[in-house]
């Protein structure tokens, strides 16, 4: 039986991944392509290289003969005192070892800070998302529909050919209606042309701002949020530069979320929030807590 127990943890994965390419875009500001297709490919390249010296066979100590550690191991087998030589021999061969195995390397520094094999991993595997994404963008690569990504998904969890397994449809919510975004531009959702008052002299007239729009509003006010689960883009309003009159009538986050919760979540605000393995729930970002979060 293949051991298949990745594959749940998959989707979070990728939603860690969108977030944390979003957050950075929002300061880099695309930087990664400006100078081109060989600037991206250089980059990719660096992450690379910093994985292969990482896990590059450590040079054997002076003198290290691979005779002695065959008789060190022996003398370990057979609960034998090690000698100085046989120890520093062993030494070598566990570490010559262990520097070729991705998983073992990543056990030994779980922490994924800068410098360690993971933070690589991550780098390197959100640089190729990056890349995909700009071959989307200028419409060169076709996007698989949720659908066949669903159907590879079962393959990989049951089998090729086996029979596709429809989970049970969720019970209606008061969010349901907000699942699909209601207004695909701002011109469509309510009181578009808000007139200006007396107060103001009649001017400065605006529209009303709605989160979860399916296409760019072309408004600074806006930013976009990609849903983990179906890979549509939403764009969303910037709340901390809106004035509050013009923002009090969309909703307030929880804080944190169970994987329940967070699923039944509108697909806008889904990758608004981080999967905390450790703590087997959702939080929403920094970046999102003062402006969105429920109070009292």
């Amino acid at each position: 039986m293949p051991d298949m127990t990745h594959i749940p943890h998959l989707g979070r994965i990728a939603a860690d991944d969108v977030g944390a390419i979003q957050q950075k875009e929002a300061t880099y500001q695309g930087s990664w392509k400006a100078a081109g297709g060989r600037s991206a490919w250089f980059m990719l390249r660096r992450k690379m290289d910093r994985l292969m010296v990482m896990m590059q066979r450590p040079e054997p100590p002076e003198g290290f003969d691979l005779r002695i550690a065959a008789l060190g191991i022996n003398a370990s087998v057979e609960g034998l005192k090690l000698s100085e030589g046989q120890v520093e021999a062993l030494a070598h061969v566990t570490d010559a070892y262990c520097t070729e195995d991705i998983f073992q390397m990543i056990a030994n520094n779980p922490s994924g800070d800068d410098g360690s094999p993971l933070a690589e991993v991550r780098d390197l595997r959100r640089y190729l998302l990056l890349v995909e994404a700009e071959m989307v963008a200028r419409g060169v690569v076709s996007r698989a529909p949720v659908q066949t990504l669903k159907k590879a998904m079962h393959a990989c969890s049951y089998g090729p050919g086996s029979p596709p397994v429809e989970p049970p449809a969720p019970a209606p919510t008061v969010a349901e209606e907000r699942r699909v975004p209601r207004y695909a531009s701002p011109a469509a959702a309510p009181a578009f042309g808000v007139p200006g008052t007396p107060e103001n002299g009649g001017q400065h007239a605006r529209y009303r701002l709605e989160d979860g729009l399916t296409v760019s509003p072309g408004d600074p006010w806006y930013f976009t949020s990609t849903d983990p689960i179906g890979g549509n883009i939403y764009w969303n309003v910037w709340r901390p530069d809106c004035p509050p009159d013009m923002t009090e009538h969309l909703p307030r986050l929880r804080l944190e979320l169970n994987h329940k919760e967070w699923e039944e979540t509108p697909a806008e605000y889904r990758g608004m929030y981080n999967w905390l393995g450790a703590e087997t729930k959702y939080r929403l970002r920094k970046p999102f807590q003062e402006a969105w979060c429920e109070t009292g």
